[in-house]
């Protein structure tokens, strides 16, 4: 779903986008704040591993398809 050569929060955006959520959405499904999910999705930070994990269950990726 994702192109592997990018920046992990580059990645996130693109999959978020292609799914058609604002990055509001994601952090209410997600329980993360919007400024955590854009600060992720600019590389500012890695997102912890748990972090990551709620994303992808919101994107309905597992961490191997990530």
């Amino acid at each position: 779903m994702s192109d592997v050569t990018l920046a992990p929060g580059r990645r996130l955006a693109q999959i978020r986008q292609t799914m058609g959520l604002s990055q509001r959405r994601v952090a209410e499904l997600a329980g993360l704040t919007h400024r955590a999910i854009s600060t992720i999705e600019q590389d500012k930070v890695s997102p912890a591993v748990s972090t990551l994990q709620k994303l992808l269950k919101v994107y309905g990726l597992s961490l191997s398809e990530f």
